[in-house]
C-alpha cells in the first residue's frame, strides 16, 4: 500500500494531511447523502460544495472572525446568489460579472492564498445557472443544510482554536486589481460557454476559478496538471466502466475517488485531478455517453486554463501583491 501511494502521489503525505482529507471527505460525503436523498443528486452536489468550501473558507482564514458570526450573512449572500442565478435574459453574464467583482472586492480576509471566503457565494451563483423558478426552495434548503454541516464540523466535531493574525490588509488598488481579474475571467467564461452551449458556461467559469486560485500558484503548469489529470482519469474510468454493472459499487467506487482526491489535493495535484476525474464519472455514470463528457471535462480544463492564463498575463501581480493580505 505504501509503494502504491508512493507511486501515484509521489510521497505519502502526513498524517495531519490525511487527518484534513478525512475531515473533508466526512463533510462532503454528509451533504451529498443528506440532501441528495430528499431532493435529488443535484441538490446533493450543492450541499456537498456548499459544505466543503465553507468549512475549508473558514479554518484557512484562521483569525477571529469566523463561522459563527458570518454564518447571517452568508446566507444573505446566498439568496442573493440564487436569486440572481434564476434570472434570465442575455445580460446574465453581465450580472455575474459585476456580482463577482463585489465579492471579490469586498473580500477583507487573506484571500490570496488559501479558500477565500467569497468562493461559497460564488460558486453557488455559478452552479445555480438557469435554475427554474420551483427549484430555487430545494436549493435554499440544500445551502442551509450545508451551512449547517460546516458550522457542526467546527464547532463540535472538530473545534478551530480561534487566533488573531496580525497581518496587514491589501490596499485598495491591489484588491482592486485581484476583483478586476476574477469577474473578468469570469465574465470571459460564460460567454465562452454560453456561445459553445448553455450547459457549459457555469462550469467553464467554474474551472477558471479554480485553476486561478490560490492567487500565489503557478498556472499554467496547474492548467497542465488539471488536463493531464482528466485524461489520465477518463482512462482509468473507460479500463475499469465494463467491469461494473452495479449503481451501489459505482457510488462506492466515486467515495473512494473523492477520498483520495482529498488527500492528494496538497502533494500532487495530477493525482488529485485523476481522482477528482474518476469520482466525477463513477458519480455521473449512465447519465451521458463516456465520449461526450470526457471531450467536455478536457475541453473545460483547456478552455479555462486558458483564461486564466490570460487574465494573469493582462492583469499581473507582483509577488509583493500576491503576498500581501
Amino acid at each position: 500500500m505504501r509503494s502504491l501511494m508512493k507511486f501515484i502521489g509521489g510521497r505519502i503525505p502526513h498524517p495531519a494531511v490525511k487527518a484534513m482529507a478525512d475531515r473533508l471527505f466526512i463533510i462532503t460525503l454528509s451533504g451529498l447523502t443528506l440532501s441528495g436523498y430528499l431532493l435529488g443528486i443535484e441538490e446533493g452536489f450543492i450541499c456537498g460544495i456548499t459544505a466543503l468550501i465553507l468549512y475549508m473558507s473558514n479554518i484557512e482564514i484562521g483569525c477571529s472572525r469566523g463561522l459563527a458570526q458570518r454564518k447571517g450573512g452568508f446566507m444573505m449572500l446566498s439568496l442573493i446568489s440564487v436569486s440572481l442565478a434564476a434570472l434570465k435574459g442575455p445580460y446574465l453574464p453581465l450580472l455575474s460579472l459585476l456580482y463577482t467583482f463585489f465579492l471579490v472586492y469586498t473580500e477583507r480576509d487573506d484571500y490570496y492564498r488559501g479558500v477565500p471566503m467569497f468562493l461559497t457565494p460564488l460558486a453557488i451563483h455559478l452552479l445555480s445557472m438557469g435554475i427554474s423558478p420551483e427549484k430555487v426552495p430545494g436549493r435554499i434548503f440544500s445551502i442551509f443544510v450545508g451551512v449547517l454541516i460546516a458550522f457542526t464540523s467546527q464547532k463540535v466535531l472538530w473545534p478551530v482554536e480561534r487566533r488573531e493574525v496580525a497581518r496587514q490588509e491589501a490596499g485598495r488598488a491591489i484588491r482592486f486589481r485581484y476583483a478586476l481579474r476574477m469577474s473578468l475571467g469570469v465574465g470571459a467564461g460564460l460567454m465562452l460557454g454560453r456561445y459553445m452551449g448553455r450547459s457549459l458556461e457555469a462550469w467553464m467559469a467554474y474551472t477558471f476559478i479554480i485553476l486561478h486560485l490560490p492567487i500565489d500558484d503557478e498556472i499554467l503548469p496547474k492548467v497542465m496538471k488539471r488536463v493531464g489529470g482528466t485524461v489520465l482519469g477518463g482512462v482509468l474510468y473507460f479500463l475499469m466502466a465494463y467491469r461494473i454493472d452495479s449503481k451501489l459499487i459505482a457510488y462506492l467506487l466515486a467515495a473512494v475517488a473523492l477520498y483520495l482526491a482529498f488527500l492528494f489535493m496538497r502533494s500532487c495535484y495530477l493525482t488529485a485531478v485523476t481522482f477528482i476525474t474518476l469520482n466525477f464519472f463513477f458519480y455521473s455514470a449512465g447519465m451521458a455517453p463516456f465520449g461526450f463528457l470526457i471531450k467536455q471535462r478536457i475541453l473545460l480544463a483547456l478552455l479555462g486554463g486558458g483564461i486564466a492564463v490570460a487574465v494573469s498575463v493582462l492583469l499581473p501581480m507582483k509577488e509583493a501583491e500576491k503576498s500581501c493580505s
